[in-house]
């Protein structure tokens, strides 16, 4: 957590681990909490934000939300007002201009967000109805699926059949579920050259199962 920087020849402390080891359990429950006192805007996007994971960007965010970054930006600040998540850099700044201010160019500008801890995901992922989970999931898939362009979907293809698979059961075209076995083919070789042989059988038992 603190070390010495030979280079600049001065101490260096990572502040984010030191506020994650800090949390003990009872903070973590009192934050969690909190969620459900946050306003119904920032509920939506931070349920949809624990569904990609622990670690997100508001560019993801947005297409599976549905609105622009800086509407997203907008719900996801009180958020960040209450410590339940935090940017990874400091450019989310560029997106929290009020809407009668001019707009920055956003194009080019990546935004990172963690949650503060594993348990306020979870606390945000419960807040989707059980009986909604894999249609949600399924519905960010398909959402990622049709915004991300062609060559791009190679690079992002783990974060897509991740998706799509949680809602297997509910595809039912023909032609969906054989793009979806191509999809995990293609990740499952992935996960084989990268020696990840576990998630490889995975993919390609369902790229297979998708197939028959």
């Amino acid at each position: 957590m603190i070390e010495f920087d030979r280079a600049r020849g001065y101490w260096h402390c990572d502040m984010t681990r030191v506020r994650q080891l800090a949390l003990t359990d009872d903070v973590v429950e009192f934050m969690a909490t909190r969620l459900h006192k946050l306003p119904k805007e920032t509920q939506e996007v931070l349920k949809l934000a624990a569904c990609i994971g622990n670690q997100f960007d508001l560019e993801t965010l947005a297409i599976v939300s549905e609105l622009e970054q800086m509407e997203v930006a907008g719900s996801l600040w009180r958020a960040l007002q209450e410590g339940l998540v935090f940017p990874l850099n400091q450019t989310y700044k560029f997106f929290q201009g009020s809407k009668g201010e001019e707009k920055v160019r956003t194009e080019d500008v990546s935004v990172g967000y963690k949650f503060l801890h594993d348990r306020v995901q979870q606390a945000a992922y419960a807040l989707i109805p059980e009986a909604d989970k894999k249609k949600t999931h399924l519905k960010i898939g398909q959402l990622l699926w049709k915004n991300i362009p062609e060559d791009r979907q190679e690079e992002d293809c783990f974060h897509l059949v991740n998706q799509l698979n949680y809602g297997i059961d509910s595809i039912e075209q023909l032609a969906e579920r054989e793009k979806l076995a191509n999809l995990n083919l293609l990740a499952g070789r992935k996960a084989q050259n990268s020696n990840a042989y576990k998630a490889a059988f995975e993919y390609f038992n369902t790229g297979l199962t998708l197939s028959r």
